[in-house]
């Protein structure tokens, strides 16, 4: 059994993607219709611009898109594999829709573009990565700044079992900084503030979700030729209206990677490939299920790998 992951904001950097534009017709191909679509060079994003404007969230969501849907494409239509399940990290979910055919590419690229323009304009706000703790303790530890400040935060993205990161108001999150030495002494655990304007994945993207889920519902979703995994709640679907639910509910909700690779393992998949820029995906499943074997795919060497395992 084969799944396939695909990452989220985070992975991107400057070069993703070209190695795929120079080898594989279809990738070129993608890159032209998004550039169309969108009016977007994605060529010069991807390749030659630089980190600052890469790392903008109105450019960074649709260039991963891009990149994880045309690694996906190598991966079904030049290797010819099949996968039994899909799941994506944050905005990597709409990859994995697309890449099962719930959605169009182009409806997908659209609808990325349209909730990355609208995190943009959301309250500002931060997220903070919390390493060396356990879910209670960070429940615990947000609860009490939240009440210690009367700001809203939360955890946003439960990576690991020792690696969450919380979202939320700034006054919140600049106390726990200033706080955090009086609480869990007998644990070695950091704070490590993200370079993020918004308090994403948490209750402050409410306008963001009403205005997605508005542009959502103009959209047809089919059915998912894959078992797909929701972040906000990742048990196994295929049936469309579900997965749009979903697909709303994710704005505003904690993803749930931990889970993810929970069903991953629990549905006995031997083998994910990280189809998109990067190995974040790869080294947390490596931690937590190092029984599965996990490839990238950031080289023609990663793709002949794979294609030396599994097209023999």
């Amino acid at each position: 059994m084969k799944a396939v992951l695909f990452p989220g904001q985070g992975s991107q950097h400057l070069g993703m993607g070209e190695f795929l534009y120079k080898n594989f017709k279809s990738t070129k191909i993608l890159f032209e219709e998004a550039s169309d679509l969108l009016h977007k060079d994605f060529k010069k994003l991807c390749f030659s611009s630089d980190e600052d404007t890469l790392k903008i969230t109105t450019n960074t969501q649709p260039c991963l898109l891009l990149v994880s849907f045309s690694s996906f494409s190598v991966l079904k239509n030049i290797l010819g594999l099949e996968f039994s399940y899909l799941a994506g990290h944050s905005v990597g979910e709409y990859a994995a829709l697309a890449a099962s055919q719930v959605m169009s590419f182009s409806d997908s690229l659209q609808a990325v573009q349209i909730r990355a323009n609208t995190m943009a304009k959301a309250p500002t706000g931060g997220m903070t990565a919390i390493m060396g703790l356990q879910a209670n303790d960070v429940d615990q530890l947000c609860e009490k700044a939240s009440a210690a400040t009367n700001a809203l935060v939360s955890p946003a993205n439960v990576n690991s079992p020792e690696q969450i990161v919380i979202s939320g108001e700034t006054k919140a999150l600049t106390w726990i900084q200033e706080n955090k030495s009086h609480f869990y002494k007998q644990k070695k655990w950091r704070a490590i503030a993200l370079k993020v304007s918004s308090a994403f994945h948490s209750p402050l993207m409410k306008k963001t979700e009403t205005a997605m889920t508005e542009h959502l519902n103009t959209i047809d979703f089919k059915d998912a030729q894959h078992f797909i995994l929701p972040n906000a709640d990742p048990l196994p679907i295929k049936k469309s209206t579900e997965l749009k639910k979903r697909l709303c509910q994710q704005i505003c909700a904690p993803v749930q990677w931990v889970k993810t690779m929970d069903s991953l393992n629990t549905n006995k998949i031997q083998i994910c490939v990280e189809a998109g820029p990067g190995k974040v995906l790869s080294s947390l499943m490596k931690k937590t299920y190092p029984q599965i074997t996990v490839y990238g795919m950031n080289s023609l060497q990663d793709i002949k790998l794979i294609e030396d395992n599994f097209c023999k």
